[in-house]
């Protein structure tokens, strides 16, 4: 219609597009709310509806970053909430567990499978440095993508968990510090009857150290493991010392 609803109506439309990329989620919904009015013109109502579908994937996203994490896997499949990562990190040369877990927000969320219309995907980062009795390092990263195989609904009562593994192959190392980062990747997802988009952030992060078994004993008399492993300087004691 006239110049003046033009430039009023995209005045809102960029108040709602400050919001999504501030992801002021609280505002994007008060705009949404106050604009999906019969009274409005019907192309308007219809970018309305899509910033709402935004907002949810924005909340998707914010529930992601804040309260994903990775734990450690027990032996019993069982995950650790202990945050003192070197402590709980096991002897160098045993396999490393760990899980993203991702609890359930208050609206249910349907993730989807892979092969379905819009599946949901991981991105896992893991940077690996080893080093050796004569003070040499190495260093390694490896990146691969986790796909849900099939769809999941986070709900009240369930949460998503992925397993990430480091192996266990640590050759002549003598420590290992590793960082794991899993991204969670563009895509959709269904909530309140919504297609929502989502972009990538990272769903969850750690670094930790792996140290030879024993390594308790020599923490605790660090000067009296030293003495005992030079006295007998051969390959055996390497690690100890």
């Amino acid at each position: 219609g006239s110049r003046v609803a033009v430039e009023f109506f995209s005045g809102i439309l960029r108040r709602l597009q400050d919001a999504a990329d501030d992801g002021d989620v609280e505002l994007l919904d008060a705009l949404v709310d106050s604009y999906d009015r019969p009274d409005v013109p019907e192309a308007f109502r219809g970018h309305v509806a899509g910033y709402r579908a935004i907002a949810r994937g924005l909340r998707f996203q914010q529930h992601v970053t804040t309260a994903g994490a990775l734990r450690l896997v027990g032996a019993e499949g069982g995950v650790d909430a202990n945050e003192d990562e070197e402590v709980a990190a096991p002897d160098l040369g045993r396999p490393l567990r760990r899980a993203l877990v991702v609890p359930p927000m208050a609206a249910p969320v349907v993730l989807g499978g892979r092969g379905q219309r819009d599946p949901i995907g991981f991105a896992v980062a893991v940077t690996i440095d080893d080093e050796y009795v004569d003070g040499s390092s190495r260093s390694a990263q490896t990146k691969d993508f986790l796909w849900l195989p099939d769809a999941f609904e986070l709900r009240e009562g369930r949460e998503l968990r992925l397993p990430v593994e480091v192996g266990a192959d640590v050759g002549d190392a003598v420590r290992r510090s590793v960082v794991v980062r899993v991204d969670l990747l563009p895509g959709y997802v269904q909530t309140d009857g919504l297609r929502a988009p989502v972009q990538r952030v990272t769903a969850g992060a750690a670094s930790f150290t792996q140290w030879p078994a024993g390594h308790e004993i020599l923490r605790a008399q660090p000067i009296a493991g030293l003495r005992a492993a030079l006295q007998d300087f051969n390959p055996r004691n390497f690690a100890s010392a």
